[in-house]
């Protein structure tokens, strides 16, 4: 008969799963409503036409901590608001994992609609500008 091998436990840091790590996130801020002082900062045009903080206008406010309701829904909120991200995501997950890696295409991809559409939408860049490099870098990549 064969013998069966000895197993050995695993000892140390064992990374816990995403859903934890987000609770715990989630909870370490909710308490920190109850702790840290509500304050405020007026939001002024930056150099770039965009919107920034005046660290001058440092301005304490009333308290509103979270609520045990505000803290449950958080990730779900989170969800709803950040949806086009992650919808996305997932879109870009399942066409990689059944359409195969594509590295070159995806990485100066024309029109491709992560790395020019929702980041140039996110960084305040005007959305699908510089379609030209792109093509030039795919060519140079794929021949």
């Amino acid at each position: 008969m064969a013998q069966k091998a000895p197993t050995t436990a695993r000892r140390g840091f064992r990374m816990p799963h995403i859903y934890v790590i987000l609770f715990a996130l989630s909870a370490l801020e909710a308490l920190a409503t109850y702790v840290v002082p509500a304050h405020q900062f007026e939001r002024v045009e930056g150099p770039d036409g965009r919107q920034v903080i005046d660290l001058d206008t440092y301005t304490a406010v009333e308290a509103s901590p979270t609520s045990f309701l505000d803290f449950m829904t958080a990730i779900p909120r989170g969800l709803v608001d950040a949806g086009e991200v992650v919808f996305f995501t997932f879109i870009i997950y399942y066409r990689r994992r059944f359409h195969g890696d594509t590295t070159a295409g995806f990485t100066a991809g024309v029109l491709n609609p992560i790395n020019t559409g929702l980041a140039q939408q996110i960084s305040g860049v005007e959305t699908f500008s510089g379609a030209g490099l792109r093509a030039v870098l795919l060519v140079v990549l794929i021949g």
